[in-house]
């Protein structure tokens, strides 16, 4: 567990900090109606780690989850705007929101994964629940979650990327 502890730790350090200092208008920029933008990324981060975290302690009811989510970090699970339909922009839930407030969500998210995860032992990861009709287990959970959150932070870099090379400085 601690190896998988460091890695949550490492992969977030970087996220941070390629997303330090990014301006609002980055935040929310799209390469064309119906992208992703870096905001809903980040945001979508924080709502899957807290979502499925949640799933992992106690298989809460849908409304009980919802709850979970938003006093965790913020914004309910819909929020994020994730998927974005065709032609959509940023959702209106996160317009304004700073690198700051993101960064908030995302650390408020890896702090329930730290809280919760620290009173597993290796039997509770194997342990195996009905989650919405699919056989799953708190072990797949956390490698799903360490997997999404660098597959998105990869989407990050490279829209961060390109906004630079389009826009930036």
């Amino acid at each position: 567990m601690r190896v998988i502890a460091a890695r949550f730790a490492e992969n977030l350090d970087a996220l941070l900090i390629r997303v330090q200092g990014m301006e609002i208008g980055q935040l929310q920029w799209q390469i064309k109606p119906g992208s992703n933008t870096i905001g809903m990324l980040l945001a979508h981060i924080a709502v899957t780690e807290a979502y499925w975290l949640s799933v992992a302690a106690c298989q809460p009811s849908s409304a009980e989850l919802e709850l979970r989510v938003k006093s965790i970090i913020g914004i309910g699970i819909e929020d994020d705007g994730v998927p974005m339909p065709a032609g959509g922009t940023h959702p209106p839930r996160l317009w304004g929101k700073t690198a700051d407030n993101y960064s908030m969500m995302i650390r408020a998210a890896r702090a329930h994964t730290y809280a919760t995860a620290r009173s597993w032992s290796d039997e509770d990861l194997r342990v195996r629940f009905q989650w919405e009709g699919l056989e799953t287990s708190v072990e797949w959970i956390i490698c799903h979650v360490l997997e999404h959150f660098i597959h998105h932070s990869g989407q990050v870099a490279c829209l961060d990327s390109i906004w630079h090379r389009e826009l930036g400085s």
